[in-house]
């Protein structure tokens, strides 16, 4: 009896792989007994230096949603605070 092995290139390039068979970063085939490096408990990464750029892409991320967050409470608080204007126009 022939088994078949869980993942082969085949499978990979026609979209039928396991999570755990490629790098989340470049995408490179996840050997068979090679040390799998994992993020967020669900990103397999085939190197340290894969896993610690999408470490720094989701920080720089994280970092650029907080100043957007805070750059919008910061104008709407400039326009609670502001009286009310008429613009010219409306005279």
């Amino acid at each position: 009896m022939f088994l078949r092995p869980c993942c082969d290139d085949a499978d990979v390039l026609h979209g039928h792989h396991h999570y755990l068979d490629i790098c989340f970063r470049c995408r490179k085939l996840l050997a068979g007994n090679r040390d799998i490096f994992m993020y967020r408990g669900d990103m397999p990464f085939c190197s340290e230096e894969c896993r610690q750029e999408q470490i720094e892409i989701d920080e720089a991320r994280e970092q650029r949603s907080k100043q957007t967050v805070g750059a919008e409470q910061q104008r709407q608080r400039q326009q609670k605070q502001s009286p009310a204007r008429i613009p010219v126009w409306a005279w």
